[in-house]
């Protein structure tokens, strides 16, 4: 393990980032209609559900009342499904939060989800999309239609500029991995100039998870303690707080959104047990960050 600095200590840290999370990321709903051979989602066992509007509002409040700059309304599932979406959205903007953002896989964003969207001021979506080729694009994103998606996503970017807005920040996000890698250059010149950015990454493995499909490219986990544990706050459909975004099963919880507040789970006994863990090198301490390779 290579040696972690001495002045990333846990005090520092905090003060670096803050004595609140940057970055609240809230999944709306845990459903989704894709099996994609990158995603864990086909045979996760949690529960799914989707998120009430009296625990969302509570939530809300909290990110207000601490000044949270950036609010995701996705985590484990296909934020779409999720019919009070737009309404969430707007509720947030309207509460003065600065950056609301989803992670669609654009199966869902007919022409009214879309405008829906726009109107309630969304700031960002990024969808995943991880082919060129109809045939490579349907392998990996099962069971979505390449055509279907891809026109939704050219829709978003016509309605926009047609109601004269400058949001939503319209992203694509590739995932690259053997099935699609040979497509990854002409994937980028595909989309340049259509969408507002296009982002290529490496598959990680969902903290240790060997089911899903992986890059040529082996990636192996850092010796260094994972930001995550200092910026960004995960919250469950159901009010439970996850470790982070990549426990999808939610096998670390550190606490309950429905007895709790976000600052008692931020600052809480299990939160800071594990960043003393990370920052002394003991990954597997934390069973689902000892074979992590996102850290």
């Amino acid at each position: 393990m290579r040696p972690v600095p001495r002045f990333l200590a846990d005090k520092a840290l905090g003060l670096l980032y803050g004595d609140f999370p940057r970055t609240v990321r809230l999944e709306s709903t845990s459903h989704c209609n894709a099996k994609c051979i990158t995603c864990p989602h086909a045979f996760h066992e949690r529960p799914q559900g989707i998120m009430s509007e009296e625990l969302y509002l509570k939530i809300l409040d909290e990110c207000v009342r601490e000044k949270v700059r950036k609010l995701h309304l996705h985590n484990f599932g296909e934020p779409l499904i999720d019919k009070m979406l737009p309404r969430r959205v707007e509720l947030a903007k309207k509460r003065g939060i600065p950056s609301v953002k989803i992670i669609s896989n654009g199966s869902l964003l007919s022409e009214e989800r879309a405008r829906a969207l726009i109107e309630a001021g969304l700031d960002e979506i990024k969808v995943s999309f991880d082919g060129l080729s109809r045939e490579v694009f349907e392998r990996v994103r099962k069971p979505l239609k390449y055509e279907a998606v891809a026109g939704n996503v050219e829709g978003l970017v016509r309605f926009r500029n047609e109601m004269g807005r400058k949001n939503p920040r319209v992203e694509l996000l590739f995932v690259s991995i053997q099935e699609n890698e040979t497509e990854e250059a002409d994937f980028v010149d595909r989309w340049r100039g259509v969408v507002d950015h296009v982002d290529v990454t490496r598959a990680h493995n969902w903290g240790g998870d060997d089911k899903v499909a992986k890059s040529s490219v082996p990636k192996q986990p850092t010796g260094y303690p994972c930001m995550r544990l200092w910026q960004t706050f995960t919250i469950l459909w159901d009010g439970r707080v996850a470790l982070c975004c990549l426990d999808y099963e939610g096998r670390e919880i550190l606490g309950d959104l429905s007895a709790q507040s976000m600052r008692d789970v931020w600052h809480g006994a299990r939160l800071a047990e594990i960043r003393r863990s990370h920052l002394q090198g003991s990954f597997a301490d934390v069973p689902i960050c000892a074979h992590c390779n996102a850290r």
